[in-house]
């Protein structure tokens, strides 16, 4: 029998974000390591405003709480919304998972399941993420994942910080 090529963790899902995931998201965006490619930790009032920016936007796509198994806790956030590239608009997506949950598979699964749903809602053919050219970890995440490294372009996340990123793209339907 051959290995499976992640670790047997339990089922993957995404739920929507809520206020109650608060403290996951101080776990992802309030800590160093997290944070590193990102332009570092965002102070509790950052987060707070990021969690309510996340609740209150009706825009196309979504923002989700990665889980594992049966525990409705989360283990990290995707999210897939739309943003403008070189004229067109197209899904970017992104995601996090807290460190004591990396290296299990978790996040190319919920990366898939994130897929999966942008392409359900058939706006837009081709997903788009940016990985900071020095996260190896990321870029190994986007290629296991099916995506396609087509070149670099700067990235301005956080607001007021640019960033030069890998582009990955991954096409959503086939063309035609």
């Amino acid at each position: 029998m051959r290995p499976s090529p992640e670790p047997s963790i339990g089922h993957v899902a995404l739920r929507p974000l809520g206020h109650a995931d608060l403290d996951l998201m101080r776990g992802l965006l309030g800590d160093p390591a997290m944070t590193a490619h990102l332009g570092g930790p965002q102070s509790d009032e950052q987060i707070e405003a990021t969690l309510s920016g996340f609740l209150v936007d009706d825009a196309p796509g979504g923002v989700f709480a990665i889980t594992v198994g049966d525990d409705p806790r989360g283990v990290g956030w995707l999210g897939y919304w739309e943003s403008e590239l070189h004229g067109a608009v197209v899904w970017e997506i992104g995601l996090g998972v807290l460190p004591g949950w990396q290296g299990q598979g978790i996040g190319s699964r919920a990366f898939r399941i994130g897929l999966d749903r942008a392409a359900a809602e058939r706006s837009h053919r081709f997903v788009h993420a940016f990985v900071g050219l020095d996260n190896a970890a990321s870029d190994a995440m986007c290629a296991r994942v099916g995506l396609e490294r087509i070149g670099e372009e700067d990235v301005e996340y956080p607001p007021g910080r640019w960033s030069r990123c890998s582009e990955w793209r991954i096409a959503l339907w086939p063309e035609g």
